[in-house]
């Protein structure tokens, strides 16, 4: 994903992408705190309807990160940051 990002921003500025991913380990290669990178977290409600909600990097998850040592995608699967389906 590092990767990726840095060519797009690098030969077509212009442009964005949107990717999706079943693997949480993607997300340790985002930099939350730059204005490019935007993190969504799509999960449906009690009717059935599409939520799409942006994932701000607030003081907060910062704190739960440092002190437990917990990368983005742990945070993920831990349920911090949302989208991981209730069932």
């Amino acid at each position: 994903m590092g990767l990726l990002q840095t060519w797009f921003w690098e030969l077509i500025p212009e442009k964005q992408i949107l990717c999706t991913a079943h693997n949480p380990v993607v997300l340790d290669s985002l930099d939350l705190t730059d204005n490019r990178v935007a993190l969504f977290v799509v999960d449906r409600d009690s009717d059935g309807l599409t939520d799409v909600r942006r994932i701000n990097l607030t003081k907060e998850l910062v704190e739960i990160s440092q002190k437990n040592h917990m990368p983005l995608s742990q945070m993920w699967v831990d349920g911090y940051i949302g989208g991981v389906p209730n069932v």
